[in-house]
């Protein structure tokens, strides 16, 4: 049955069944009854081809992901796709890698699917190739970028202050009695580099040194242990580690385990992001939550709400929280 169908048997145009079908405010409840009662009888359906095209709204969303493999990521995009999905929005999920090149095709191959809006996950995308992009092909829909910042005029940023956080965990170590903390990272991002601003910050009021280690990814899987190691070999001084996230923390306790280092009683430990690998280390692991959960609700709540003509902020700033468990003394 078309939509003209309806219309006649209901007794009215064409265009009043379908501002009822899309929800205007402009049809009196009695007309509004009356067209709801005959759509309900022939169980009509507006297919969502039809619906973009009345609506000029598709009700697809994009979410651009640098790799879905990582665990942080991939949390975030589930909360995000799930509060999209409650909300009667569809998402495409692309994988946009760990390049400015790769992430400048996936933007545009986003750009040509029609979707209302995009949602970009992780710090990794703050640079000048997605900035242009976005500039040049997705300059007419709303944006929101979680846990990053861009100057787009159509980009909304929510960011998480973990320059804080960190800054809260040195102070936290001090507390457990901890003096020579080691930052150790493996990822050059606008996150990570905010994390490190912390750090040195907290370092700086306490009147520490600073210890800073930058790992690279395959050092991660195939020589972590040297090269940590080796590290305290030179700095036979420290007796707690701040790694960048749970992954590269997690390693970390492999590491020093395997080389009879006491966790906590000899070096302590500190992750972020609290994630599932704070609980299946020996000993738990401490973590800076990032609020995962949070970001993508609160991120996916805010594109809906610009979809719908409502006000957001430009910027909007989470504030972490440490979670204590095992892994300090």
């Amino acid at each position: 049955m078309t939509i003209y169908e309806i219309a006649e048997k209901a007794g009215v145009s064409a265009s009043t069944v379908s501002r009822v079908i899309n929800n205007k405010s402009s049809v009196n409840e009695k007309t509004r009854n009356k067209v709801q009662k005959v759509l309900d009888e022939y169980n009509f359906s507006l297919n969502e081809t039809a619906r973009s095209l009345s609506t000029n709204q598709s009700k697809m969303i994009g979410i651009l992901v640098a790799d879905i493999r990582n665990s942080h990521y991939t949390d975030i995009a589930y909360e995000t796709e799930t509060n999209l999905l409650e909300n009667g929005y569809c998402s495409i999920i692309i994988n946009a890698g760990n390049t400015a090149e790769r992430m400048r095709e996936s933007i545009e191959i986003l750009s040509k699917r029609q979707v209302d809006g995009a949602i970009i996950i992780g710090s990794i995308f703050q640079n000048k190739v997605v900035e242009k992009t976005l500039k040049k092909n997705f300059n007419d829909r709303p944006i929101i970028f979680l846990n990053g910042s861009l100057p787009n005029k159509n980009v909304y940023n929510l960011v998480v202050a973990e320059d804080e956080g960190v800054k809260e965990s040195v102070y936290l170590l001090k507390e457990h009695g901890y003096k020579h903390i080691l930052f150790m990272s493996w990822m050059e991002t606008a996150s990570n580099t905010l994390k490190i601003k912390g750090y040195k910050e907290g370092i700086s009021n306490l009147g520490y040194t600073t210890y800073l280690l930058n790992i690279t990814e395959k050092e991660i899987k195939t020589h972590n242990s040297d090269v940590l190691i080796n590290y305290l070999k030179l700095n036979p001084q420290i007796d707690a580690i701040i790694s960048s996230d749970d992954l590269l923390a997690t390693l970390t306790i492999k590491c020093l385990t395997e080389n009879n280092i006491n966790i906590p009683n000899e070096i302590g430990i500190i992750g972020i992001n609290n994630s599932e690998y704070c609980y299946i280390t020996t000993p738990s692991l401490t973590s800076l939550d990032n609020k995962q959960s949070e970001l993508g609700q609160l991120g996916a709540q805010s594109l809906i709400n610009l979809l719908n003509n409502k006000s957001v902020s430009k910027k909007i700033q989470i504030f972490p929280e440490i979670i204590e468990r095992e892994s300090l003394r």
